[in-house]
């Protein structure tokens, strides 16, 4: 048990995670519902990455788990940006992606690259999209003169999604042609991808503790 706690806190990431999660059970109670339902991705994205590392741990594959976690990670804030933007079009455009990664991920899952190997022919065009939608949401926040977008939880969500996946979509769509031409490199591509990654539950923890301080500010 002892070896394993240490093994788990050599990954920084996992260790961000779970701070962010203490994080998030202390603050989330400030938060209206649709808040509430995107800062739970701390937790989802942090049970997921400590399951990983378990399964690892004892010497198991845990592709097929990453595979498994990229609907709920990709499906959760395509709902929470259908929620918060305000745009008509993109509400309308919002759940003909949802429908399409969904038909998308089942087939790529059964018939094309399986549940061995990354799925990156659906995962890397919802990384672009919630990028898009991230950046979309930003501009609302910006375009409200009325409200200090730092005091807008979901300006905090936005800014981490649009860190993270952009982050994200360049590390994996390269990591391929690095891997063949330059190997060596590979391992510092992750250090920076996991930078990116941890820069995600620092922001959105950032926007939890920021909501709060709002609040009690308002109130006195």
């Amino acid at each position: 048990m002892i070896a394993y706690l240490i093994y788990f806190f050599r990954e920084v990431p996992l260790f961000i995670g779970l701070v962010a999660s203490v994080i998030f059970f202390l603050y989330s109670r400030h938060l209206e519902w649709r808040e509430r339902v995107a800062a739970s991705l701390i937790v989802v994205y942090f049970f997921f990455d400590a399951l990983s590392n378990w399964i690892s741990y004892h010497h198991h594959t845990n592709q097929w788990l990453y595979n498994l976690a990229c609907p709920v990670e990709v499906l959760i804030p395509l709902w929470v940006y259908y929620q918060i933007i305000t745009s008509r079009l993109v509400k309308r455009m919002v759940p003909v992606f949802a429908l399409l990664y969904c038909v998308g991920y089942v087939l790529n899952r059964m018939y094309v690259q399986g549940s061995d190997h990354l799925n990156t022919f659906t995962l890397l065009p919802a990384m672009a999209v919630l990028a898009i939608l991230a950046f979309l949401h930003l501009e609302q926040c910006m375009a409200d003169l009325d409200h200090s977008p730092f005091d807008n939880f979901f300006f905090w969500f936005s800014l981490a999604n649009l860190i993270d996946n952009t982050g994200g979509f360049s590390y994996i769509s390269t990591l391929p042609w690095f891997a063949y031409q330059h190997p060596h490199v590979v391992s510092r591509l992750k250090m920076v991808n996991d930078f990116f990654y941890c820069s995600w539950f620092v922001t959105v923890s950032i926007g939890l503790i920021w909501k709060k301080k709002a609040l009690k500010s308002f109130s006195l």
